[in-house]
């Protein structure tokens, strides 16, 4: 990528981060900037970037901590996991680059409790949202009632047990998208979203063959989809 799009990703960046601050404006300058330089010329695309400075912002009010503005230093390892998620979701064709026993790691350290608390305050905030449809609002009901069974049985599980949650889990995922793309269809922005997923893989479309395209622009319209309705992703 060159400077002057660089810049303009990094600009692009700084002025997301300083929405998610209230106003307060960070100068993404010297190491900063050669670490978002890095994303773009990576190409992470920049609603992965935005996702993760919103889970970071999110965290941080949990704990409330927002007193202080986010800087995007403290993002980096949310971009690289949001963006390796990502990856893994549109296919062989991007590549993750991260060996299994990496992704063991990550697994391990991100608490299926503390997920599933997260991913049940933003099923709750969504199912609120009055400018939805009202047979969307009613599965994401039902979708909170199996996440919060989940979460109360789940306490404690470990190896076989704890996997077999995790499956519930990613059923539960599929239903949650499988009405979330009704929607999608139902508001008219179905075609949208699958322009701006061809253009986040604008940069890999050459090595893509026609069907490993077509499920790459699918997955990515998903993840699009989720951020647009503010959906979590229950899979951990």
């Amino acid at each position: 990528m060159t400077v002057a799009n660089a810049g303009a990703y990094c600009r692009e960046v700084e002025s997301y981060l300083s929405r998610r601050n209230g106003g307060h404006l960070i100068r993404i300058v010297g190491p900063a900037f050669e670490m978002v330089r890095g994303w773009a010329d990576a190409g992470v695309p920049m609603s992965i970037v935005q996702r993760a400075i919103d889970a970071c912002a999110e965290r941080r009010e949990s704990r409330r901590e927002a007193l202080r503005p986010l800087r995007i230093e403290f993002c980096e390892g949310e971009v690289r996991e949001q963006f390796q998620r990502w990856q893994r979701a549109v296919g062989p064709y991007i590549g993750t680059g991260e060996t299994e026993a990496e992704e063991d790691s990550r697994a391990a350290v991100s608490g299926l409790a503390s997920h599933l608390t997260r991913a049940s305050e933003k099923l709750a905030r969504a199912a609120a949202r009055l400018e939805r449809s009202e047979p969307f609002r009613a599965s994401l009901d039902a979708i909170v009632g199996h996440v919060s069974e989940v979460q109360i049985e789940s306490k404690g599980a470990r190896g076989e047990r704890r996997e077999a949650f995790i499956a519930r889990l990613k059923s539960l995922d599929e239903q949650l998208m499988t009405a979330a793309r009704t929607e999608a269809r139902h508001c008219g922005i179905d075609a949208d979203l699958r322009g701006s997923a061809s253009s986040e893989l604008a940069h890999w479309r050459e090595r893509m063959p026609r069907d490993a395209w077509d499920a790459a622009v699918q997955a990515a319209a998903d993840r699009l989809l989720r951020d647009r309705l503010d959906l979590p992703d229950l899979t951990p």
